[in-house]
């Protein structure tokens, strides 16, 4: 879903070239020649960081419900921690080439946005779907299964 949002929110730019900038973030400015292959480099590279974020909020998922209980807070709260993590540790460290004049809040906010709406709010909606059905299903007291 994020890589949807990037697309639609960078319209302008052709789409090869916004996973060339992904790609840029391990193979530096080599990324920006434009081949096939880099390009797909920038797809998997995409979903691998959005899989690593998606993957460790829906597990951490029960620790944050008794730190906030509300599943659009932690929503949010995944999100927002999901964009402080890539721009100030991920992009950071990578070799993505660095705007001249930095982060912008207009820009800023429409990253948080996307985050929160692309990934923070689904993972805390299936997550919270998910980890209501495993609590019904374990009952304390309850008999074994195949006893009688």
């Amino acid at each position: 879903m994020d890589a949807a949002a990037t697309l639609l929110l960078n319209n302008k730019v052709p789409v090869a070239q916004v996973f060339s900038f992904i790609a840029s973030g391990v193979f530096g400015k080599a990324a920006f020649v434009m081949s096939g292959k880099m390009v797909a480099y920038g797809i998997i590279f995409h979903y691998m960081i959005s899989y690593v974020f998606t993957t460790t909020w829906f597990v951490s998922f029960p620790l944050f419900t008794k730190l906030f209980r509300n599943k659009y807070v932690i929503g949010i709260l995944y999100g927002l921690f999901t964009w402080l993590i890539m721009s100030f540790i991920i992009i950071p460290l990578s070799h993505t080439p660095k705007g001249k004049h930095g982060m912008t809040l207009m820009g800023a906010g429409i990253g948080m946005a996307t985050l929160v709406l692309c990934i923070g709010l689904p993972t805390a909606l299936m997550a919270s779907n998910y980890y209501k059905g495993v609590w019904k299903s374990v009952k304390v007291g309850s008999p074994k299964v195949g006893k009688k």
